[in-house]
């Protein structure tokens, strides 16, 4: 996730246009857009206010979480790693699964011999 999507995702969870959080920032429409698609940044003064927005929604959100992918990816890794054990869990066949596996299979003989095929 860019930052640009994830400004993009926060100001849609505030339920604020591009013009209404750029209003609240003290900014013009055109100005929040080329901030929140990455061609402009953001100053000191406006990322603390987009923070202080932030903040009933996310108590414990900093600066960090919002504007920099440091932390995302750190998630992101821990993710693959919770991925991969979830993987190794599915690929191992349970009991279940071996029951069902052994049910299908004699159902198939049955079928066989009652058919005479």
């Amino acid at each position: 996730m860019s930052k640009e999507n994830k400004m993009r995702g926060y100001r849609n969870m505030l339920g604020l246009t591009q013009e209404k959080l750029g209003k609240k920032l003290g900014i013009s429409k055109q100005s929040y857009y080329n901030k929140e698609s990455g061609k402009t940044q953001f100053s000191d003064k406006e990322k603390l206010k987009i923070k202080n927005l932030l903040i009933p929604l996310f108590p414990d959100i900093t600066i960090e979480d919002i504007f920099f992918k440091q932390k995302y990816a750190k998630v992101k890794s821990a993710k693959n790693g919770i991925k991969a054990k979830i993987k190794a869990v599915y690929r191992r066949p349970n009991q279940r699964t071996r029951l069902r596996k052994n049910n299908k299979t004699q159902a198939k003989a049955r079928r066989v011999v009652l058919l005479g095929i």
